[in-house]
């Protein structure tokens, strides 16, 4: 009896099987066809827009800059590191910059602390200046049916820049520009254009104070001199 049921029962799957996989009563046979996604290489840093051609085209028209290191995960950390490690001690690069897209950004962020780890001793100071960005990229849609036409998707991906700058930071040294001519770092506050204009400089205050500084320092100067005048001639 249980052997007669579950006969029955795998017959009556079966049937429910071919139902849902018969497409006879499908009145546009176009959505049975499937599709293939390909994607096409993103644009190149300096560009923001999508390009849509291949990354060899886009690399051969301009010279290619050896401190410019695009990340993928296709490659491994120690692979990266020690192409870094040899800019910065054979070469004497002080900077090298990191270009990553989407999913690769989190793997870039974790080679920051790596670096740190096998340059700490080797150089004076390591700073790594961070840039988010928008890029635009092409995909082709490419259906089987012969007679259908390529389209083309564009999509938006978040991009990362990292500026890793190596040495001591000097007096006045302002944040890395890119190409666009975009600082990484903060920039200054610029004055609001409703502002009124300045008819005359302001006079700086505490004027009174400034000379008697200057004065001491003066003071001190010739005295200093006086002194080692005298030690000479003794």
């Amino acid at each position: 009896m249980n052997k007669r049921k579950s006969q029955i029962d795998q017959d009556d799957g079966q049937s429910k099987r071919i139902r849902t996989d018969d497409t006879s009563g499908c009145t546009n046979k176009n959505k049975t066809l499937s599709t293939r996604i390909r994607k096409l290489p993103p644009p190149m840093p300096s560009s923001r827009t999508a390009s849509g051609r291949a990354s060899s085209v886009a690399t051969t028209s301009a010279a290619k800059r050896t401190n410019v290191i695009n990340v993928s995960r296709k490659k491994s950390a120690i692979n990266y590191i020690r192409r870094i490690k040899s800019l910065v001690l054979e070469l004497g690069a002080t900077k090298i910059i990191l270009n990553t897209l989407s999913a690769a950004i989190p793997f870039t962020l974790q080679l920051i602390p790596m670096i740190r780890k096998h340059l700490g001793n080797s150089t004076n100071a390591i700073r790594f200046l961070l840039r988010t960005r928008t890029v635009d990229v092409i995909d082709e849609v490419l259906p089987t049916d012969k007679e259908a036409d390529i389209e083309m998707h564009q999509r938006s991906q978040s991009a990362l820049r990292v500026v890793m700058l190596v040495g001591e930071r000097r007096e006045g040294e302002q944040g890395d520009s890119d190409q666009d001519g975009n600082q990484d770092e903060q920039q200054q506050p610029q004055p609001h254009p409703h502002a009124h204009p300045q008819s005359h400089p302001t006079k700086p205050k505490n004027r009174g104070v400034k000379r008697r500084l200057k004065d001491e320092r003066k003071r001190e100067q010739k005295r200093a001199e006086n002194e080692a005048y005298n030690e000479t001639n003794k």
